[in-house]
Formats: structure tokens, C-alpha cells, sequence
């Protein structure tokens, strides 16, 4: 029982460092971003970044759950789980980017269509992964 105790612990530090240290990268990025980008360009990376969030999670259905659910349960093949998790990605991938136009009709975003796309993409793809 005090293994579990420990074992507990330890990825509890891990994912204490981790998200840390995530957080300390964006701290120390945004004078960075705020010096090099004027305000219209800051605003655009800011509706880019809030849209993917939004849509990450219903584009995907929330795939991360459920890569965690059935990657950890000993009684699924861990292999099979990860085929299926991104033969499912790729399938919204090419969705995202054949619908991706159709982000030109929002005025603040319009040009950035492909950005978007790459960008979402990029992003259901880490939210998988980790």
C-alpha cells in the first residue's frame, strides 16, 4: 500500500512540474509577444488561440478522456487504442482543412484560415499525445 502512496506522489510532482513549467514558458513569452506584435496582431493570436481552445474538444469529442480511460485500463490493447485515437484525428484533420475556408467569413480572421487549420491541428494532435 505505501508503494501506491509513493508512486502516487511522484506523477503527482511530475504533473505539478510539467504544468509549472508550462505556465513559466507563457509568463516569460508574453513581453516577448507584446513588444514584437501590435495590438490588432496581438488581438488576432489571442481569437486564434481562444477559437482552438473552444473547438479542440468538440472537434475531437473529447479524445483525450478517452485515450487516458482506455490507455490506462490493463484489460485493452494500449496499440489498438492508440491506432484507432489517431486514425480518428486524421479523419477531423482533413475536415479541419477542407472547412477551414470557411473561417474567412469571420471578419477578424480573415487570411489566417490556413494558420487556423494548422494551428487546430497541431493542437488536437498535443492534447492527444499528452
Amino acid at each position: 500500500m505505501k508503494n501506491r502512496y509513493g508512486e502516487l506522489a511522484s506523477n503527482t510532482v511530475i504533473f505539478a512540474c510539467s504544468t509549472l513549467g508550462a505556465k513559466l514558458i507563457m509568463f516569460f513569452l508574453l513581453p516577448l509577444y507584446t513588444n514584437k506584435l501590435s495590438t490588432s496582431e496581438y488581438g488576432t493570436v489571442e481569437l486564434i488561440i481562444t477559437g482552438i481552445n473552444l473547438l479542440t474538444p468538440i472537434l475531437t469529442l473529447s479524445l483525450t478522456d478517452a485515450i487516458l480511460r482506455f490507455g490506462l485500463d490493463n484489460n485493452y490493447n494500449h496499440s489498438q487504442v492508440l491506432k484507432v485515437s489517431l486514425c480518428f484525428l486524421l479523419c477531423v484533420s482533413i475536415i479541419v482543412f477542407i472547412g477551414s475556408p470557411l473561417i474567412n467569413y469571420y471578419r477578424p480572421l480573415k487570411g489566417y484560415s490556413w494558420v487556423f487549420a494548422s494551428t487546430l491541428v497541431v493542437f488536437m494532435f498535443r492534447s492527444a499525445f499528452t
